[in-house]
């Protein structure tokens, strides 16, 4: 299985610990799904493969899990609009690993139209 669409689908739960099982998987999003709580740190570590993670419009809080920084090395966006931090700080986290998520799209994007890959 490469991608996970569940979108729509209201669960109004938190995230299942499911990502272990879904390694391989290369494309996320649980949209508009009405998920509370925040993100497992375990998203970050297993999903090694991820592409896309599009984690928005639902009722997320808390911190960006540091793990998250793995997820850097293959995600080329990372959706998390409408997480609600619990203080600024935490805000300003969760900007951070956006932004680095960009910085890494535009960074491939740019390679790819140079030819290269270094």
């Amino acid at each position: 299985m490469k991608e996970v669409y569940l979108s729509g689908n209201s669960l109004s739960s938190k995230i299942p610990e499911i990502w272990k099982k879904l390694g391989g998987v290369e494309k996320i999003r649980f949209s508009k799904m009405g998920l509370v709580g925040e993100i497992q740190p375990s998203m970050g570590f297993y999903l090694k493969n991820l592409t896309f993670l599009g984690l928005y419009n639902n009722n997320l809080e808390g911190l960006v899990p540091e793990e998250f920084g793995f997820l850097l090395k293959s995600a080329n966006e990372i959706n998390l609009e409408k997480w609600r931090g619990r203080s600024e700080g935490e805000v300003e986290e969760r900007s951070k690993v956006m932004e680095m998520a960009e910085v890494r799209r535009r960074r491939c994007a740019q390679m790819r139209l140079n030819g290269s890959w270094v």
